[in-house]
């Protein structure tokens, strides 16, 4: 059954998890075999396909419950939703010699704190925002919001290096709006609010104008 397909359904390896859906009845193959992201999207996806045959089997026996054929659709997208949020951000960027980064945020959280920074610009209705997380290897170290050192044990200091994401808006805007002066305006107070409300570095922002409306 296939799915059409999402920036958002992306799983972490880069796989698009409607073509993990559409192999759930299939031995996995050989990158599923080694990929956790995978691994667990088809432990999620056959659960699913599980409860979806019993369904299909009570169908049989009782054509009242044939669900609307909206169903499905409306259970992916829940199914996206949960993957988006089971996935996790590190608020820091660990050093070489640290240990991975103890506080995490989810990806949802992050992608809704733009999405409120898109919608904040007048006139402007954001459709969908998909943010993704840097990995570029070492940058230099940055002082904390202070000007100083986080605070990471009684008696250890060190200086903070926020993570590094990139976001990707789809949106309208009114008619008679400027799109370059939205776009900048988009991108100043996307960087903004999300350094402010979770405090990662947003260092790119695409924006992709899908349509106009009338104001």
């Amino acid at each position: 059954m296939a799915m059409s397909e999402h920036p958002s359904s992306r799983l972490a390896c880069g796989r698009d998890m409607d073509a993990v859906w559409d192999r759930i009845g299939s031995p996995p193959d050989e990158h599923e075999r080694t990929c956790p992201h995978c691994g667990q999207a088809r432990r999620d996806l056959g659960e699913l396909a599980s409860l979806t045959a019993l369904e299909r089997d009570a169908e049989l026996h009782d054509p009242a419950l044939e669900p609307d054929p909206a169903v499905l659709g409306r259970i992916m997208d829940v199914a996206r939703a949960e993957v988006r949020r089971g996935r996790r951000f590190p608020l820091d960027e660990p050093a070489d010699d640290e240990p991975a980064p103890e506080l995490t945020v989810s990806e949802q959280a992050v992608s809704a704190s733009a999405r409120r920074a898109g919608d904040a610009v007048a006139g402007v209705q954001v459709e969908r925002c998909v943010v993704t997380l840097v990995a570029d290897g070492p940058r230099p170290r940055s002082t904390g919001p202070t000007g100083g050192f986080a605070v990471t044990g009684p008696d250890s200091y060190r200086q903070t290096r926020p993570s590094q994401v990139e976001a990707a808006l789809q949106i309208t805007v009114p008619v008679t709006a400027s799109i370059p002066s939205v776009a900048a305006e988009i991108r100043s107070s996307v960087r903004r609010r999300v350094s402010r409300e979770v405090g990662v570095d947003v260092v790119r922002v695409d924006i992709e104008v899908r349509d106009t409306h009338d104001v």
